[in-house]
């Protein structure tokens, strides 16, 4: 009888391993950082990776939410959830980039705000769309500043309106941007003129 020894060298195969856990820590650092929802889903429409924010969007750990579906992880987006695995469907079908604007659906602590979703396909080694990558932003104060500068603008166009002296804004060219009723009656402006466009009315004033 007798011994037979095998050995292997090993070491290039742990400094690969160890590049892939370093390059993993850095990713994940990485997606963890950005304060946009990131997320991966595979063909299935399960989350395969998602970010600490992914996981502030549900209210649940990262952990609670790979493996499973949008429909297991919340009831307060149900009536969304249609609308959005259409989109996850459109994107594994047609391997395009599909856009959810203004989503308007509540977050984890049950606030009632809005979202814009981009999905994308993730294609593996041989071009196929294997999942999806999805980055969901919270569009909310945008959409209120948005609006609140929409709003102070029909308040400065209706108090201008109201006075009867001619109002006007000019550009460096001096043609006219805006004017008031006053100023557009005395002119005979077209009324349906719209909004923003240039008027010349050269260079009198």
């Amino acid at each position: 009888t007798g011994v037979v020894a095998i050995s292997e060298d090993i070491t290039e195969r742990k400094q690969a391993e160890q590049r892939l856990r370093a390059s993993q820590h850095l990713l994940r650092t990485v997606i963890d950082t950005i304060p946009l929802g990131i997320y991966v889903k595979d063909r299935a429409l399960r989350y395969v990776v998602a970010n600490a924010a992914t996981g502030n969007f549900y209210g649940r750990s990262v952990r609670e939410i790979v493996g499973k579906s949008a429909r297991e992880l919340s009831a307060e987006w149900a009536p969304h959830l249609e609308r959005l695995e259409q989109a996850d469907e459109q994107v594994l079908r047609e391997g395009q980039r599909v856009d959810v604007a203004d989503l308007p659906a509540p977050s984890a602590d049950g606030v009632e705000r809005h979202w814009h979703i981009v999905k994308m396909p993730m294609l593996d080694e041989g071009g196929r769309v294997s999942g999806l990558v999805g980055v969901v932003e919270d569009v909310t104060e945008r959409r209120r500043v948005a609006e609140a500068l929409q709003t102070s603008r029909l308040l400065l166009q209706t108090v201008i309106n109201l006075l009867p002296l001619w109002v006007f804004v000019k550009d460096t060219r001096r043609r006219f941007l805006m004017v008031n009723r006053k100023m557009a009656e005395d002119y005979d402006i077209a009324k349906d003129v719209e909004p923003g466009a240039l008027i010349d009315l050269g260079p009198t004033i």
